[in-house]
């Protein structure tokens, strides 16, 4: 029987949350291959909740090679408008806001009818997704309102923490507050599932394609 480390991780804020699940996937994942080739710490369904994502939002995150998460307000609020918040791709294959924003129109509309919907799920991406190249990393995006605030949550494929789980985390409250700001209503908790939660191995000191830049180790240890 393969043994199951509880990827469930439960926190205040994205600052508190991102070292912790570093920690959880570094110590706990397992180091394997993925389908690229490329060798990564991946540990499954990894499920963080946030009791109060609006504060908090941005980590103390290193400056040091192989760091790719966005450690300001100006450039995480420029990914919030140019990838989630906006419609056009820009020549990449896909962005999130070609099913968000339509998808966060509607929802603000049925729940403003319907306060008690459990029916407000943003499907993100297309049903052959897992035959293309590049298909994207988020599949949903959840609302409800439970006694008087906005909760929400988001299913994620795949997700490189290292790399991009707090700049993805920013941009999904960021929007979760767009929403309650709309109805009205304070910010519940965020909710965040990752089938393969994984850091890849360079960011560990591991020699792979990305080279040798152990910043994950010094970073939580």
């Amino acid at each position: 029987m393969i043994p199951l480390v509880s990827p469930y991780i439960e926190c205040n804020t994205i600052s508190q949350a991102w070292p912790a699940a570093l920690d959880r996937i570094y110590r706990h994942g397992r180091l394997m291959q993925d389908q690229r080739g490329n060798l990564t710490y991946d540990l499954p369904d990894v499920h963080i909740a946030l009791r109060d994502p609006t504060r908090g939002m941005i980590p103390n995150i290193p400056v040091a090679p192989g760091v790719t998460a966005w450690r300001n307000r100006d450039q995480l609020d420029r990914y919030f408008d140019t990838e989630i918040f906006d419609i056009d791709p820009h020549g990449f294959p896909y962005i999130y806001g070609e099913y968000l924003v339509p998808g966060i129109l509607h929802a603000v509309d049925e729940l403003s009818k319907n306060p008690n919907s459990r029916r407000i799920v943003i499907p993100v991406g297309e049903p052959d997704d897992m035959r293309r190249p590049n298909p994207a990393c988020l599949r949903i995006y959840w609302l409800r309102i439970i006694q008087d605030h906005l909760f929400g949550g988001t299913y994620w494929r795949s997700r490189d923490f290292a790399g991009g789980w707090a700049t993805n985390a920013y941009g999904m409250v960021r929007l979760l507050e767009l929403a309650a700001d709309e109805l009205g209503l304070p910010v519940g908790s965020y909710s965040d599932i990752s089938a393969s939660g994984h850091i890849y191995a360079g960011a560990v000191g591991n020699k792979n394609d990305c080279g040798d830049i152990g910043w994950v180790k010094e970073y939580i240890l």
